[in-house]
């Protein structure tokens, strides 16, 4: 069977499902680095015995690379340094190095479209591919590569039950950062419990202002701030809540947004 390594910096439940069917055909393994994991607390563990998980900490890329000797090698997030490596390792072998990538958020400032620009040129010269993550990362990234493919997110239907609304449950999924509009979303919702108490608020997910996000919901039961989870308990949250919040400033293809309406969930953006 061949050998395929997946590289990426955190876990997602979406791509891993990719990598299960994946793992039908390939001996599967996936790298990732442990010092992102552990700075954003996340915990995971592997769900499939098929795909063998690793860490940058306890792991030299460069030595694993060439134990593995992988077929493909397919790249979610790399470092620079590591991506040399990778190449290095792969100067005589000629494995086939496709990227998996969403679209990326656009910069203002020229400077820094002009460095991203020469960098992603730089990244896929050497590659064979990009796997696209929805339509508009595949219109981004046909302009620098000719064998873009669009393998979007997808989502299994939920079983959805009709149950008696007691109390209006809001819930948020997804990172803890500005771009998300989560501090605005605590804030709103303090206002609201004031007029309507009998309200509670799930906030799923982890990332730089979770600690601000704590600290700010400390004093009122109705917010729980539940860190991050897999899919399963995503699932069960999302079947029990009745509204769900995605105000993000922009965003690619929200797939917490999708599940919300997967789930039956008003939307409010």
């Amino acid at each position: 069977m061949k050998k395929l390594l997946f590289i990426s910096n955190s876990p997602n439940d979406y791509q891993y499902d990719f990598y299960k069917e994946l793992s039908n055909y390939y001996r599967v393994e996936w790298f990732m680095y442990e010092k992102f994991i552990s700075k954003n607390n996340y915990k995971w563990k592997s769900k499939n015995n098929k795909i063998k998980i690793s860490y940058l900490e306890k792991t030299n890329l460069f030595n694993y690379l060439n134990q593995l000797n992988p077929d493909i090698i397919i790249i979610g997030y790399i470092k620079l340094f590591d991506y040399i490596k990778v190449l290095k390792s792969n100067i005589l072998k000629k494995k086939k190095i496709f990227f998996h990538k969403e679209s990326p958020n656009e910069d203002d400032i020229i400077i820094k479209k002009i460095l991203r620009i020469v960098y992603l040129k730089f990244l896929f010269f050497f590659a064979s591919g990009i796997f696209c993550i929805g339509n508009k990362a595949l219109n981004y990234y046909q302009k620098y590569h000719k064998n873009c493919f669009n393998i979007p997110y997808s989502l299994k239907p939920y079983k959805i039950k009709k149950r008696k609304i007691k109390k209006v449950n809001f819930i948020f999924v997804g990172q803890l950062i500005n771009r998300k509009s989560i501090l605005e979303i605590i804030k709103a919702f303090k206002t609201l419990i004031k007029k309507f108490p009998n309200c509670n608020l799930s906030i799923i997910g982890t990332g730089p202002l979770i600690n601000l996000c704590i600290e700010q919901a400390k004093k009122f039961n109705q917010i729980k701030i539940y860190n991050f989870k897999n899919q399963n308990f995503i699932k069960k949250k999302l079947l029990t809540s009745d509204v769900f919040l995605q105000p993000s400033k922009y965003d690619g293809w929200s797939v917490s947004t999708m599940q919300g309406m997967n789930a039956g969930l008003a939307i409010i953006g």
